[in-house]
């Protein structure tokens, strides 16, 4: 038995291992009891922590790096400015007209397809966003809805300077809120664009007890230049058709982008005669 402390290479593969050399399978015993492992052993068990080493490096600089989604590429068309298509043109338009006329409601169900039977009323002024393609461009529409009544016109009126489209809407139930459209003329007038596109929506057509005739308010809006169309909020009738038809009227106003402004070109050639003008003047020599 050997003392503490020291191995005892006595004992071999074989047994017994008199010469005292030691092979490379020679396992010895520790004072604690554990075993000795071989050379060869030892071997594998460094290049074991060697490549784990190597893993654990690989697997931080991988935490490191920027992780790319799955199916993106190297060209940019990952990009989120790349993902959303571009929008050629943006118009703001404003719904006008006396309170409980269904502003509102006509409002959601164009952009969100929603009727709701109870709906609060617009305190102030609200609005909604909606893109469309109409006649090959994609328009960003900001809409308006404003309240009906008169103490919100101060409010109300600061938005039809920017409003290139206006929805003047009544009741076809409520022959008031028809004779009133003259009073909203007045402030369209007053307050918004000179290039302005109005039209003129009768709206609850759904409804029997229609009191106001379709023949003269359609004539009315006629001899003033607007769109006339009766809509239904709750059926969904002719909502989407009133805005595509204001939208086609607006973009005829709007020069496409390959078209030359006559203004600007005028105002070139003026120039360039004015100093035409002045040049001859210069070189002119007395006798």
């Amino acid at each position: 038995m050997s003392s503490p402390g020291m191995v005892d290479r006595s004992v071999t593969e074989n047994g017994s291992n008199h010469n005292g050399n030691i092979s490379n399978i020679d396992v010895g015993l520790i004072n604690d009891g554990s075993t000795l492992h071989t050379t060869d052993e030892g071997k594998g068990l460094r290049q074991r922590r060697t490549s784990g080493n190597k893993k654990t490096e690989a697997t931080r600089q991988r935490k490191n790096s920027p992780q790319k989604a799955k199916g993106s590429k190297d060209d940019g068309s990952s990009s989120p400015l790349l993902q959303h298509p571009t929008v050629d043109l943006k118009l703001q338009m404003i719904l006008i007209g006396d309170r409980n006329v269904g502003k509102t409601c006509f409002l959601e169900r164009y952009t969100d397809d929603l009727f709701r039977e109870e709906s609060k009323s617009t305190v102030g002024i609200d609005f909604r966003i909606k893109t469309v393609t109409v006649g090959g461009r994609r328009i960003r529409l900001q809409i308006w809805d404003t309240a009906g009544q008169e103490r919100f016109n101060s409010i109300t009126t600061a938005y039809y300077r920017n409003a290139r489209g206006i929805l003047l809407l009544y009741d076809v139930t409520n022959p008031e809120s028809y004779r009133n459209i003259t009073k909203w003329m007045k402030l369209i007038e007053e307050y918004g664009r000179s290039d302005v596109e109005v039209a003129i929506v009768g709206n609850k057509a759904d409804l029997e007890n229609v009191q106001v005739n379709t023949h003269k308010a359609r004539n009315f809006a006629e001899n003033c230049g607007f769109i006339f169309y009766e809509t239904s909020a709750k059926a969904s009738l002719n909502v989407d058709t009133v805005f595509v038809n204001l939208i086609y009227k607006i973009l005829k106003q709007i020069p496409q982008p390959h078209e030359r402004n006559p203004q600007i070109r005028r105002k070139t050639m003026t120039s360039q005669a004015l100093c035409e003008d002045v040049n001859a003047k210069r070189s002119y020599k007395c006798c």
